[in-house]
């Protein structure tokens, strides 16, 4: 599933490019890079996660609770927003 870019995102003119199974590259003029992906946990349930590279840990990670893809990937913008927007 393609994520839905935010508002703001399209406001600072971000970028999205596919970097892997449910991994995006975020680029953009005024952001810094970064990546962010959703999973599913073992539970069955979807979380988020953003990186610095593709191939490092995450960074940080959403708990894995969302019912579905497109809520995780909604949680995946807003912790890159919150780790790398200036």
């Amino acid at each position: 599933m393609t994520p839905v870019k935010p508002f703001w995102f399209a406001q600072r003119q971000g970028k999205t490019e596919e970097a892997g199974d449910n991994l995006y590259r975020l680029y953009g003029p005024i952001m810094r890079e970064a990546f962010i992906g959703v999973r599913r946990a073992g539970n069955g349930k979807w979380l988020a996660f953003v990186r610095s590279e593709a191939t490092a840990a995450d960074l940080a990670a959403s708990e894995a609770g969302y019912d579905n893809e497109l809520d995780a990937w909604h949680a995946a913008f807003e912790l890159y927003r919150g780790h790398f927007v200036i």
